[in-house]
């Protein structure tokens, strides 16, 4: 474990100072579009600073129920330890791209039915939030012209599926 830990930080001191200035700057563009999007939405904007309690709120936005966070949060989980810890990599890597498959595929449908909760229901704005779906929501969250519309679904109604 310590020399994987090795490795790491030696990756980190490689990467050239505009990686890392980028990368602070897209961390900055995600957190304050998040927050300003939760409070949006009524939502406390504090909570995207926690890491799986952001992804439960996330969810509250569309209406979605709490155990649906289990499908963002574990693969990505599943994803890493294969390729970390099985000692072939190939086979790492096809146990990883099985797991993305059905998480990319969630996402992205998550991502449509934020859009749909702020009135955005054309092929374009799909597009967009899949594309640059850090910025789209920044774009969305402090945007005077966005009104959020309420979960897309209610309480009592159909609940909605993991597909």
């Amino acid at each position: 474990m310590k020399d994987l830990m090795q490795h790491a930080q030696d990756l980190i001191m490689t990467l050239p100072t505009w990686v890392i200035v980028l990368s602070c700057i897209l961390l900055f563009v995600g957190v304050v579009g998040q927050w300003a999007l939760y409070e949006k939405c009524g939502l406390p904007g504090y909570s995207c600073l926690v890491p799986v309690w952001n992804v439960i709120i996330f969810l509250k936005i569309v209406g979605r129920p709490a155990k649906h966070s289990y499908m963002v949060v574990v693969p990505p989980i599943i994803m890493a330890a294969a390729i970390l810890l099985t000692p072939n990599l190939w086979v790492g890597i096809a146990i990883a791209g099985v797991a993305f498959l059905p998480w990319a595929y969630f996402m992205v449908k998550i991502y449509v039915e934020v859009c749909q909760c702020f009135g955005k229901k054309d092929m374009m704005s799909y597009i967009l939030i899949v594309v640059f779906n850090g910025f789209y929501l920044f774009n969305l969250a402090l945007s005077q012209e966005e009104k959020y519309n309420g979960p897309l679904y209610k309480e009592g109604s159909q609940q909605p599926s993991f597909i």
